[in-house]
């Protein structure tokens, strides 16, 4: 598909300044859900939570460069326009009944704004994505040495208080969401974003194999959002350590067995052969009690969404936002009504939009999917290494994101949603910027040929784009 240039117009100072900013703050905002998960996403005065205030001031940097932004209809990014107007529908015709219910149960759609915000704020700007792609290192570093290490600490020796205004721990981070995390991570080093130093190496790893022990959809999520990041790689891109460290762990594993450490408060044991059960599981196989009740009690309360949606009376419009799902539906855990979607994000908007919603939600996942594969594609055909590998890693966040969507509320919270879409709308803007700016990100990668550092060095390809690096910063 031909993709059409446009004429950079450079922003007023103010504009620029301030738009920069809020990629900056965004970054805080990513690097906090990635490190602190749901603990973060309480830092705020409630209602009013960091997520929010991430949003809106991310509307109103997207409304300051409007002039300079690629906002055109664009194919996926229209689409998303379309179900955040379906949803914004809902939720209002749900307010009067359910109150804040209703706002907070349509977030599940109407978080997918950050695409436009990230689309937006990048097109407008196209350095601003070589920024934010070699910022990811930090995420890196912070998985393997903070994130994950803390998590198995404090579930093994409670030390992290909870926030005074709510029944959260300040550090509140889910296997799974860190998982997703990590596949991308792997993928950023691996495709030669930052040097893959052994220390760096081991500790994705570790994590990985060790994260897997705690979350079946996590662990499923991981091993397919590798093997697409494994398609889409450039072939400067180097897996191989990490599949070596993989193996020598898990023959350790074998041979050691049991740890005896007791994970998910004495659910699981932390060992290789927990893994396995866990696959198992997921197949409705597994020897373990506890594994086999809980998928099917999912697969029983998803049959029942399927069943008053396809074939009964909520076929176009669904039950709508606000409503307790689990308490409708009769799948409550208990009175206080904790539990309102049926751990599965996909389904939840079935479940909320009706069929209409969830085949156009589905139409979205495919579009962005075929669009960002056809752009993969085109850069390793090019050898445009670095594109190849942004394109890479977006694919294993995005897989990785829908497998864990499907067992887990991955979407409805900011703490995936806010990653998701940044990230959907990223990889967007990537397909647009590829074709007018080929090596715009290659001095971003660590390995492969050596890149121009400086704009007046850059391929010949460069001299003829509308966007040029001695545009005024």
């Amino acid at each position: 598909m031909e993709i059409p240039a446009w004429t950079y117009r450079p922003a007023a100072v103010g504009t620029r300044a301030f738009a920069d900013r809020y990629l900056t703050f965004l970054g805080v905002v990513l690097l906090g859900y990635a490190m602190a998960g749901r603990g973060f996403a309480y830092v705020g005065a409630p209602p009013l939570f960091i997520g929010e205030v991430a949003l809106a001031l991310g509307l109103v940097a997207l409304v300051s460069v409007r002039r300079q932004a690629t906002l055109y209809p664009t194919g996926p990014m229209m689409l998303v326009a379309v179900l955040i107007a379906w949803a914004a529908v809902k939720v209002v015709l749900g307010v009067p009944q359910w109150g804040l219910d209703a706002v907070r149960d349509g977030m599940l759609v109407l978080y997918a704004l950050f695409a436009f915000i990230s689309f937006g704020l990048v097109t407008a700007r196209p350095e601003r994505l070589r920024t934010l792609v070699r910022r990811f290192s930090g995420v890196a570093w912070g998985l393997a040495f903070f994130a994950i290490p803390v998590m198995f600490i404090n579930r093994m020796y409670p030390f992290v208080p909870a926030w005074p205004w709510a029944p959260v721990t300040i550090i509140q981070t889910k296997p799974g969401d860190l998982l997703v995390l990590l596949a991308a991570a792997v993928t950023y080093v691996a495709a030669g974003f930052v040097r893959p130093r052994p220390v760096l190496v081991a500790g994705l790893t570790v994590g990985a194999l060790a994260l897997m022990v705690t979350s079946r959809g996590g662990m499923l999520g991981f091993v397919l959002a590798m093997s697409l990041a494994a398609l889409w790689k450039p072939a400067t891109a180097r897996f191989g350590r990490f599949a070596y460290v993989g193996v020598l762990l898990v023959v350790l594993g074998l041979s050691v067995g049991s740890m005896g450490i007791e994970m998910n408060n004495g659910d699981r044991d932390f060992s290789v052969g927990q893994i396995w059960e866990n696959i198992k599981s997921i197949a409705g196989k597994s020897d373990d009690h506890m594994l086999r009740g809980t998928a099917e009690w999912r697969l029983d309360w998803w049959g029942d969404i399927v069943g008053y949606t396809f074939a009964g009376e909520h076929f176009l419009d669904g039950k709508g936002f606000g409503i307790n799902l689990a308490t409708d539906d009769g799948f409550a855990v208990d009175d206080a009504g904790s539990l309102r979607s049926p751990h599965n994000s996909h389904l939840t908007v079935l479940a909320r939009g009706g069929v209409p919603m969830f085949l156009g939600w589905l139409a979205l996942q495919g579009w962005w999917f075929l669009t960002v594969a056809g752009a993969a594609r085109r850069a390793r055909r090019r050898k445009l290494d670095a594109w190849a590998a942004f394109y890479a890693v977006c694919g294993a966040l995005w897989l990785g994101a829908h497998i864990n969507a499907s067992f887990d509320v991955y979407l409805e919270g900011p703490m995936g949603a806010v990653w998701f879409w940044t990230v959907f709308g990223l990889a967007l803007a990537g397909v647009r910027l590829q074709e007018a700016h080929p090596h715009l990100l290659d001095d971003v990668r660590a390995l492969g040929p050596a890149a121009p550092r400086d704009a007046a060095a850059a391929a010949p390809a460069d001299a003829t784009r509308p966007w040029s690096w001695a545009a005024p910063a």
